[in-house]
């Protein structure tokens, strides 16, 4: 398994479990949440055959959650653009970090690795699980979910497509909002994985299924506007990282 999947991985399934949007939209720090990462940051000696390794990139995981802690935005106009550099950090910076220090390092066998190995063995026969192609459509799946949430609240926060609440016109309506996360979540959940197994047909028939829920709604056009643009940003979320992961398989 690919050093730079692993941390990845982590770091995006860290995100996924303990991340609090708040902390990038409302200028909130969640040192609870920092610490639940930090521990599952131990799951990289699971997976890395060297001891040496394995410390590099929980050194890197840390760095990594460190430097998210703490390069926080100051008010909601500039959560792109520290958003934007948090991934910058995660799919470029520190990946030239593992491949610039990861050839100098001696090799030591890791043993919890090799006992996870001897495990897996036992219930995933070699003949019928490829490691690699799982970890690389978990990764995929996972940015679906959390960071496709990001990517669209960002957008129409940018935008001001977000719902109006109707007790105070000008704040978005959060009920409204929590209601197409979850939506949306299903929703890139289907979308991901149709894609992957090049079934656009169920695409088009899950998008007819919502257009018809939210059928009398559509009348309102601040609704609308809200609808069309976070169902188009929902199926780009999906559709991106599926179609990426169709080309490394």
């Amino acid at each position: 398994m690919e050093p730079e999947y692993i941390l990845l991985l982590l770091y995006f399934s860290g995100r996924l479990f303990f991340y609090n949007i708040n902390c990038l939209f409302k200028e909130e720090r969640n040192t609870f949440g920092f610490c639940k990462r930090l521990l599952w940051g131990l799951i990289v000696f699971l997976f890395s055959p060297e001891l040496p390794e394995a410390l590099l990139l929980f050194a890197i995981y840390t760095a990594m959650l460190t430097a998210e802690y703490f390069l926080q935005p100051k008010g909601i106009n500039k959560a792109g653009s520290y958003y934007s550099v948090h991934m910058l950090l995660a799919f470029v910076f520190w990946l030239l970090v593992i491949k610039l220090f990861l050839p100098i390092l001696p090799e030591i066998l890791n043993p919890l690795n090799y006992l996870r190995i001897n495990l897996e063995s036992l219930f995933f026969p070699e003949a019928l699980f490829k490691p690699e192609a799982f970890i690389e459509i978990l990764l995929g799946y996972i940015l679906v979910l959390k960071e496709g949430t990001i990517v669209i609240r960002l957008v129409l926060s940018k935008i001001k497509a977000e719902p109006a609440s109707e007790p105070v016109p000008k704040e978005p309506d959060t009920d409204e909002y929590e209601r197409g996360r979850i939506i949306g979540i299903l929703e890139r959940s289907f979308y991901y994985f149709l894609i992957l197994s090049n079934n656009l047909g169920g695409v088009a028939v899950i998008i007819a299924l919502k257009s018809l829920a939210r059928f009398k709604k559509l009348d309102q056009k601040e609704f609308a506007e809200y609808f069309l643009i976070g169902s188009l940003l929902s199926l780009a979320a999906a559709a991106i990282p599926a179609v990426i992961i169709q080309l490394l398989l």
